[in-house]
């Protein structure tokens, strides 16, 4: 993993002062082990790169003339592709990734830009870039001394009160061009393609791309596991993780006699995994509340409620430097979710390009904060590009069985991996699998009147909240984030 924390100075008669705000944000994501740039062969530029790249061998293969490499690092790669075709370099990234390029000799104390008083050329200039999905998570704070960026909002919250979410699939440049209106450029965006012909065709697709992105994923230098829920996703991931890694670890958590932990045993048995589960209660849910919404940097109360299992799951599953695996993505692409039943196909259409749009500041942000929590990385297959294309193609038809059941083309892809028991089992949000969405609901209308709820219903940005349970996970967080730029990068999920 890695977590950026980066100031590029505009005005040199500040620096000082930036020197102690750098310590401040580096501070304050700590936990996600803040990354030291990389530079080039002459030392002229530097890259801070946070994420993992599925093509650098073709990227290396395409630059070895012209560039020696010094490591094997993936940002050493990009910094090389920016050299050598500037921002054009990022139509020629696979993978999940956030990274700053700029001029070395700007840099002053690890990392903090000097800027030369905004005098105008190459050496000062800033490049940033954010993946087509926002995997990686990446946030920014500009004004005319400096330009601030960091991959928690937590390590601007302090020194930059009006920073916000880099938009996805976008780039940026600073330098000349800090002030001007398109200064963030949507690089990527998902289109319609021609419709895959036949339901064979379709599930022999998805064996081939899933089980590439799993392998792509697996690291074998590294700490590695698999989480498991016992749901179609997570078990599929985990089916195919185990065909590489043979007794890989795969880790469940639940509230005592929870569907989740009973179908995790079930499959992991099938499966033959290492397998670890932790029961917790709602004694100790509450309890880790507070540190939850403050990793999470969301009181988006669907949110909150997934991630208190989500960080348990990542609390047992903790080893420095460790990657998990997740079946997070699956049922944004392959309409696991019941209102979309309802939906025309064309309204089915627009809204799976709109649940990937969003993904990055719901399940996405839910899976990476707890694990970075723990100084883990969470790996996402499901959200594989080349997978993403291929099932946007899918037609509805083939989406839904004969009675309705959803993601049925995925179910039959990989039937035969799984016990029959995972294979049928419908779809359940996780805090409901692992038995905690109601208690945590009910907790909350116990700690608020109706009163108290009826005066204090809207936020500090104008947000109208919906219930007791909204209420309470939104004084937590205002509690740690009182700016109203923290609230404004807050993305909702929807209400199903």
């Amino acid at each position: 993993m890695g977590g950026i924390a980066q100031i590029y100075q505009l005005n040199e008669a500040v620096l000082r002062r930036n020197r102690s705000e750098l310590g401040r944000m580096r501070d304050n994501i700590r936990h996600r082990k803040p990354i030291k740039p990389i530079s080039n062969e002459n030392d002229s530029m530097r890259i801070l790169f946070s994420g993992r790249l599925c093509n650098t061998s073709d990227i290396r293969k395409m630059l070895k003339r012209k560039h020696h490499f010094l490591s094997d690092q993936d940002g050493e790669a990009v910094l090389h592709l920016y050299e050598e075709v500037g921002e054009e370099c990022v139509h020629k990234l696979e993978g999940s990734y956030a990274f700053i390029v700029y001029a070395a000799d700007q840099g002053v104390n690890e990392g903090i830009d000097a800027g030369k008083d905004g005098k105008e050329g190459e050496a000062n200039r800033i490049f940033i870039a954010r993946d087509p999905l926002g995997v990686k998570p990446l946030y920014i704070s500009e004004d005319e001394e400096k330009v601030c960026v960091a991959s928690e909002f937590k390590a601007l919250s302090e020194i930059a009160p009006d920073f916000q979410e880099f938009p996805i699939g976008s780039y940026y440049q600073a330098g000349d061009y800090t002030q001007a209106e398109d200064r963030f450029v949507r690089f990527h965006s998902f289109s319609a393609q021609e419709p895959i012909a036949t339901f064979k065709d379709a599930k022999l697709g998805i064996q081939g791309l899933l089980t590439n992105a799993v392998k792509q994923r697996i690291d074998r230098n590294r700490p590695f596991g698999v989480y498991l829920s016992g749901g179609l996703d997570s078990s599929i991931i985990a089916a195919l993780t185990a065909r590489e890694w043979a007794g890989v670890d795969s880790f469940a958590v639940g509230m005592k006699g929870s569907e989740d932990l009973l179908h995790a045993r079930l499959c992991a048995k099938h499966l033959g995994t290492k397998h670890h589960e932790y029961i917790y209660t709602l004694e100790e849910m509450l309890q880790v509340l507070p540190t939850v919404i403050y990793h999470l940097e969301s009181y988006d109360a669907a949110l909150v409620r997934s991630s208190v299992p989500n960080y348990f799951l990542a609390k047992m599953a903790a080893e420095p430097d460790k990657v998990v695996l997740s079946g997070e993505g699956a049922d944004e692409l392959f309409c696991g979710y019941s209102y979309m039943k309802s939906l025309s196909e064309e309204e089915r259409e627009s809204e799976a390009y709109r649940l990937l749009e969003t993904l990055h500041s719901t399940g996405l942000q839910r899976g990476d904060r707890m694990a970075a929590a723990f100084g883990m990385e969470a790996r996402v297959p499901f959200l594989d590009l080349d997978l993403i294309r291929y099932a946007l193609r899918i037609p509805d038809s083939m989406m839904y069985g004969p009675a309705g059941e959803e993601k049925w083309v995925l179910r039959k892809a990989f039937s035969h991996l799984l016990p029959r028991e995972i294979v049928e089992r419908k779809k359940k949000k996780f805090s409901i699998g692992a038995g905690s969405s109601d208690l945590m609901r009910r907790a909350a209308e116990e700690r608020i009147s109706d009163r108290e709820f009826a005066r204090h219903r809207e936020t500090t940005a104008g947000h109208r909240l919906k219930s007791k349970e909204d209420l309470f996970y939104y004084r937590i967080f205002h509690g740690f984030y009182p700016q109203r730029a923290a609230e404004e990068t807050v993305g909702f999920s929807r209400s199903l």
